[in-house]
Formats: structure tokens, C-alpha cells, sequence
């Protein structure tokens, strides 16, 4: 196993979080684990968002329906809007 900070092989086991190893880089001294278990964003439901934020549903509602945080959604659209390109047409007036 590989340290995802130094991409060097000096993992040494370091202690259990529940069920799961824990690790610790010899060369960088950060720690990792082996598996993580948080539900990781999918970025097919930015669609979602898009349509759910577009018909007026609230931040709480839109995490509550998609299982979310609140930070997670208010992320991903401030992230989504700083996509939105100006039309060119509009740009040079």
C-alpha cells in the first residue's frame, strides 16, 4: 500500500478506528486509512440540483431529498454557478 500523500511505501499500522487500520506514513508522518466508509458525492445528481435549485426547492429540501448536507449542497451549487459562462453576445455589450 502507497501513502496518498507522498506516493512512497513507509506505511506503518498505527491503531483501529472501529473496524478499520489505520496508517501512518514513515516518510511524511500523515495517517490514512485503508477503506473509508462516508457516502462519497456522486456527481450524477448535480442534474438534480440543477432542477431541484431551478423550481425553487430550498437547500434543506434539496439535501433532505438527495441525502446530503447542507454544506455538500450549498457547495456543489456555488460550484455549478461559477461554471455558468457569460453569452458572448451579452459579454461585449
Amino acid at each position: 500500500m502507497k501513502c496518498n500523500y507522498c506516493n512512497k511505501k513507509t506505511l506503518v499500522k498505527k491503531g483501529v478506528i472501529g473496524i478499520k487500520q489505520r496508517f501512518r506514513c514513515k516518510s511524511c508522518g500523515k495517517y490514512q486509512q485503508d477503506i473509508y466508509t462516508y457516502k462519497r458525492y456522486n456527481f450524477e445528481d448535480d442534474k438534480h440540483i440543477k432542477i431541484l435549485n431551478a423550481e425553487g426547492v430550498g437547500i434543506r429540501s434539496i439535501a433532505r431529498i438527495l441525502r446530503y448536507s447542507k454544506g455538500t449542497i450549498m457547495r456543489r451549487i456555488l460550484y455549478l454557478a461559477s461554471k455558468i459562462q457569460i453569452p458572448f453576445y451579452l459579454e461585449n455589450n
